[in-house]
């Protein structure tokens, strides 16, 4: 029995090959995207010894700290021109849900003070763990007049002291940047 290896057979093979050239193209695009998201991105860590605290970040951020600033903003990290993350210390005695409710409320009035005409739309609100730490995350939705921001918030309370983590990025960011504020808000660690 002759068995011929034509055009046929060479036919299958070309495919064959077809789709493990696909399938390789396909994976290298969902490693730069990853990539791109900031999933693999270089870390630094920076540690606020004044303030009892650290903080991962990506390399490419950029980061400013006011450890010794008598103003509520211990640190800013920028991720780019619209996204960014500030690290924010209050003293109080209050309870850790009437804070963040308090919080809410004081956030709200003072974005409303600074954008005239802007309306803010809380989107969730719950207790949740922020990497290590139990505490709260509230998302907002804030509409300016020129622009709209998505706003996440993460409480995080110890001993005396709620520290938050006040981040933005503009609406239409926020699918290639919640994930990423959400690494950098879970790498926080209370030095006690």
């Amino acid at each position: 029995m002759t068995v011929f290896r034509g055009k046929e057979s060479q036919g299958k093979r070309k495919t064959g090959r077809n789709k493990i050239l696909f399938l390789w193209v396909l994976l290298l695009f969902f490693f730069i995207g990853i990539y791109g998201m900031g999933f693999c991105e270089e870390m630094k860590t920076f540690n606020d010894t004044k303030n009892g605290y650290s903080v991962s970040y990506p390399a490419t951020c950029q980061l400013q700290s006011y450890p010794d600033s008598k103003d509520l903003v211990k640190a800013d990290i920028v991720l780019d021109k619209n996204t960014g993350l500030q690290v924010r210390v209050y003293e109080t005695t209050m309870k850790f849900g009437d804070f963040c409710d308090w919080y809410l409320e004081q956030f709200k009035k003072e974005m409303a003070g600074h954008y005239r005409g802007s309306s803010m739309k809380v989107l969730e609100k719950k207790n949740t763990t922020i990497g290590k730490n139990s505490g709260y995350v509230m998302t907002l939705d804030f509409q300016r007049t020129d622009s709209r921001w998505f706003f996440k918030e993460y409480l995080i309370p110890s001993s005396g002291k709620v520290y938050v983590l006040q981040s933005g990025t503009l609406y239409e960011l926020r699918t290639r940047n919640e994930s990423l504020l959400d690494k950098i808000a879970d790498s926080f660690v209370i030095n006690k």
